[in-house]
């Protein structure tokens, strides 16, 4: 299933790679606007005035992943997501029809060690109606649910954590790249390197913040499970595998949205995208593919780690103990549910990050002829450097003597009543993208119900093969009721002929 969604990123990179020379935008910053003065990014003084054309480079590597292919991919994506459970479905059930486990019951199966330990001292039993066996039965008011609460109310208290720890990361950010700038004004090349400097380091502590985490909190999930007292070894699994997922999803998703969502951030933050587990993977390919088309094939070749990984658990690894499961349990709902989240931020990737949405407003609403033809001056707001506090008027001197600088926002100019006030065009411009984001997940979200209806969640070949041994052991049981009743018609008819002469009754032996 990667093969293809790799193919279509790989196309839809190429596409952007193609494309660079003829895109309006990257001509206009690189060459016919390249002199217009940009505003400082900070303010504080000896922060630098830019040029326009000081920042091609970033536009045009942007072009590469953010380009118009962007939607046509995230909708891709949004439907290989889809059709990857419908298909991993229908081998499920092949797989569950082979080991004989499609009627498979978890009341069917024994109780855990721990669970039999735990309530050895336990009085009151309750007889499991599928097996019939007596069994302690747990004090539902008593102790399931007082354990379940504390269990849960940790988690959320660990996830709240990890979300601090991913402000702190930000504020890192911030008052790192604020320091720099005001410590090396005098030096514009280390000045240069300060915006890259701060990315590099977060990213390091993002990934030292995500090791120790998940050493913590594995010890941590698994003494909550302990609590809770599971009955048996797929609910104790299913229990687990949740609360360990919750809080990975907290501390890799959120740490990577912490750097940024932007390409350059992505190339660094790879190794960020190769560490985690599979199923991690499952989430960083659909829920940020947007922004980086090429995270499918990283996945892709990450495929040979995970077979190297197989071959370590079967040869020098001690052989686990089989235990009978109808499906993969929890883990279907965590990956249906990442699918779905993947619509929802893709969409907001696309209408909140992205150009595509901007552009195709500008060429609807406000362009005369329907191009991109002045774009990027509707990007791009005035301020009057007399108007920065107190004695920040004098940040530092641009190259030319200049009374206006421009920043990237929908605001009234200096000359205006209302100045620097949003303009009426920024809340059409953002109802616009609400209104994408909307229509947008309730498309996507109406096909993937079409397509899960029209997709069995079992093989029709599977399906007639249960039903063919239904026929089967419906036709012998019929046939062995039938002798039976044979048989006891002939005792009864000789009691009657032959007082005192009784036949002996065996019941036939029948194998499936």
């Amino acid at each position: 299933m990667l093969i293809p969604a790799s193919a279509v990123g790989v196309l839809c990179f190429l596409y952007g790679f193609f494309t660079l020379v003829g895109d309006a935008h990257s001509k206009d910053v690189c060459e016919n606007h390249k002199d217009i003065i940009l505003c400082p990014r900070c303010d504080i003084k000896g922060c630098k005035y830019e040029q326009l054309g000081q920042t091609c480079t970033f536009v045009r590597i942007t072009h590469l992943f953010d380009n118009g292919a962007a939607v046509f991919f995230d909708v891709f994506m949004s439907l290989w997501a889809v059709i990857f459970m419908e298909l991993w479905k229908r081998y499920s059930a092949k797989i569950t029809h082979h080991w004989d486990v499609t009627n498979f019951d978890t009341l069917e199966e024994h109780p855990r060690p721990e669970y039999l330990a735990k309530l050895s001292t336990v009085k009151k039993k309750k007889v499991n109606f599928i097996t019939g066996v007596n069994e302690p039965c747990v004090s539902f008011w008593k102790r399931r649910v007082p354990h379940t609460i504390f269990s849960w109310s940790v988690v959320l208290l660990l996830v709240t954590i990890a979300i601090a720890a991913v402000v702190g990361v930000i504020v890192y950010r911030i008052s790192i790249q604020t320091v720099l700038y005001f410590t090396l004004s005098d030096n514009q090349t280390l000045t240069s390197m300060v915006s890259l400097t701060t990315s590099v380091t977060a990213a390091l502590l993002n990934l030292v913040c995500i090791m120790t985490f998940n050493l913590i909190y594995r010890r941590i999930a698994t003494f909550l499970t302990e609590l809770e007292i599971h009955r048996t070894q797929s609910d104790y699994e299913n229990s687990l595998i949740l609360k360990m997922y919750m809080l990975k999803f907290v501390i890799s998703f959120l740490h990577f949205l912490s750097s940024n969502i932007k390409c350059t951030v992505q190339l660094i933050n790879v190794s960020v995208i190769c560490s985690p587990s599979p199923v991690l993977q499952f989430g960083f390919v659909t829920i940020f593919v947007v922004a980086f088309p090429l995270a499918p094939l990283f996945a892709l070749l990450i495929i040979t780690e995970i077979r190297l990984d197989a071959r370590k658990f079967i040869t020098f690894l001690r052989r686990p103990v089989a235990e009978r499961v109808k499906n993969i349990g929890i883990w279907y709902r965590i990956l249906n549910s990442v699918g779905k989240i993947s619509v929802i931020t893709n969409a907001l990737i696309i209408a909140f990050t992205s150009s595509f949405i901007e552009e195709t407003f500008y060429k609807v609403f406000i362009s005369p002829d329907g191009s991109l033809n002045g774009f990027l001056n509707f990007t791009l707001s005035d301020f009057n450097i007399s108007d920065f506090p107190g004695d920040l008027n004098i940040l530092s001197e641009p190259d030319t003597s200049v009374e206006y600088c421009k920043y990237q926002d929908h605001r009234e100019p200096p000359t205006a009543n209302n100045k620097y006030e949003y303009k009426s065009i920024y809340w059409q411009f953002a109802t616009t993208c609400l209104m994408f984001v909307f229509n947008f997940t309730c498309l996507v979200f109406i096909i993937s119900s079409w397509i899960c209806w029209l997709i069995p969640d079992i093989p029709k070949s599977v399906n007639l093969q249960i039903r063919h041994e239904n026929h089967v052991i419906n036709d012998m049981i019929i046939e062995h009721e039938l002798r039976k009743a044979k048989y006891l018609a002939l005792n009864e008819k000789k009691k009657k002929k032959e007082p005192g002469w009784k036949i002996q009754v065996s019941r036939p032996k029948v194998s499936l």
